[in-house]
């Protein structure tokens, strides 16, 4: 566009400084030549400006595609149409799917990318970028902690699956409504948690987790498979491994006569009555009998 803008102003300061004699002579020798005199000349730059703006607007399209590299300022895409495109994002606005702003940093593999800019071959200067895989408001999960490591722990949703969840240093934990710490967070706990979805990496950046305590009684069957000063340890009949935590726990044999710990021994076919947190396998033991003594 600046190119045909100077061909215009020049255009126009000659027909000021030429005489008009040179001019009907210039005509005159164009017309013998197939040429063009200066107001043809106006109309030919015209046109030409015409054609280049829609050159322009076609250069500008919106491409799609999902992430599969990126560097400091460019992004590498698989295009829906099966084409690798570049993208050149150093100057792109970035929004998320709800269109609150992004940062470049904040986009990662995988993520469903729409491009607005001028394409060049497989290359795109990018003005626009929507990344459709970040919600960029809060979302609520509700599930089960699968492990914990570190400041994430994989969270087993009951509608979207096996999700992983960040948490920072402005995540907020409480235990029934209450504030806690992220210490509360084992695995077996049920939690609510409210935060930024990243739905094609199924992660979560958390804003507040919420461990949902429930305590029930339950009475484990099983065998006796270790035990130390404080606890038992006993497989049912599904392979199930549960731990009983025995501080304040009574003893006693299939006819309820009174035992202690020393009176159990690895083998043994027991009984326990307890509080459960959630579905948790550790056990607060109430009672436990030996149904062999």
């Amino acid at each position: 566009m600046k190119n045909t803008s100077k061909l215009i102003a020049l255009a126009t300061m000659l027909s000021l400084l030429l005489p008009s004699g040179f001019a009907l002579a210039q005509s005159n020798r164009d017309k013998n030549n197939n040429g063009l005199h200066l107001g043809e000349l106006k109309n030919k730059i015209t046109k030409e400006i015409k054609i280049e703006n829609r050159l322009l607007k076609k250069q500008f399209k919106t491409v799609n595609g999902t992430v599969t590299s990126m560097s400091s300022s460019t992004i590498t895409i698989a295009g829906e149409n099966g084409m690798a495109y570049t993208i050149d994002a150093s100057k792109a606005k970035i929004i998320g799917r709800f269109g609150l702003p992004l940062t470049l940093g904040e986009i990662k593999i995988n993520h469903v990318l729409s491009v607005y800019g001028a394409i060049e071959g497989t290359t795109v200067s990018a003005a626009l970028i929507r990344d459709e895989s970040i919600q960029i408001r809060n979302e609520n999960f509700n599930g089960t902690v699968v492990s914990v490591t570190g400041t994430s722990f994989a969270l087993q949703t009951r509608e979207r699956g096996l999700q992983t969840v960040n948490t920072t240093a402005s995540t907020t934990f409480k235990k029934n409504g209450q504030p806690t710490t992220s210490a509360d967070l084992v695995a077996g706990a049920t939690v609510r948690v409210e935060g930024v979805w990243d739905k094609a990496n199924k992660t979560i950046t958390a804003k507040s987790v919420n461990i949902v305590v429930r305590l029930h009684p339950v009475t484990i069957n099983g065998t006796l498979t270790a035990k130390t000063d404080t606890s038992l340890t006993l497989t049912n009949g599904k392979g199930v491994i549960y731990t009983i935590t025995t501080a304040k726990t009574h003893f006693f044999g299939k006819e309820w006569n009174v035992l202690t710990l020393g009176d159990f021994a690895v083998g043994d076919r027991i009984s326990a009555y307890g509080i459960q947190l959630n579905e948790a396998t550790s056990i607060t033991g109430i009672w436990v009998k030996d149904l062999l003594k």
